[in-house]
């Protein structure tokens, strides 16, 4: 394995998705435990007891995925290693495969719909915050960005790895 020149790992830590998501396990738990103890459900059609546990369940499920869902980069001579768990495992990109490599501001809703795992107008982005990203053109002219929130250090790495082609 050759010499890591950058690494950065990220995990989905936005306040407010993660109130949104604990407010939704909470009401959740609140109907299936009012249905429980009164053997009424909350609403004028509430579905069966069956039905709650198993969105409960889902529920806290999803709630795990995002707390431990990360986006892992890295970069070295071979070229540019990235995972997105729980949805794949490290790939890999060689610096052979690609057009051209730079960091970028980028507009996180406009061109790709929000965060996490995106497909856009402009191709692929695996992204958890903010507006910054390592943009991957391949040979194909395929595009990938990789969210980024240490810009500085992934523009001084590809400088060092002389992977920017200026054809």
């Amino acid at each position: 394995m050759a010499k890591v020149v950058f690494e950065e790992k990220q995990r989905m830590r936005q306040w407010w998705i993660l109130l949104l998501t604990l407010g939704i396990v909470a009401f959740s738990t609140y109907a299936l435990l009012y249905q429980l103890v009164t053997g009424v459900g909350v609403g004028t059609n509430p579905p069966p007891l069956g039905m709650m546990v198993a969105i409960e369940i889902a529920l806290i499920l999803m709630l795990f995925f995002i707390w431990r869902m990360e986006l892992g980069v890295r970069m070295d001579a071979a070229g540019i290693h990235y995972r997105f768990w729980p949805f794949f495992n490290w790939r890999h990109r060689i610096w052979a495969e690609l057009q051209s490599v730079e960091v970028r501001q980028y507009k996180p809703l406009l061109e790709y719909g929000g965060w996490g795992l995106r497909l856009g107008m402009k191709g692929w982005a695996y992204n958890m915050a903010g507006n910054k990203g390592i943009q991957l053109v391949l040979q194909n002219g395929d595009r990938l960005l990789l969210g980024t929130q240490k810009p500085e250090e992934a523009e001084a790495a590809i400088a060092r790895l002389k992977v920017v082609r200026h054809d």
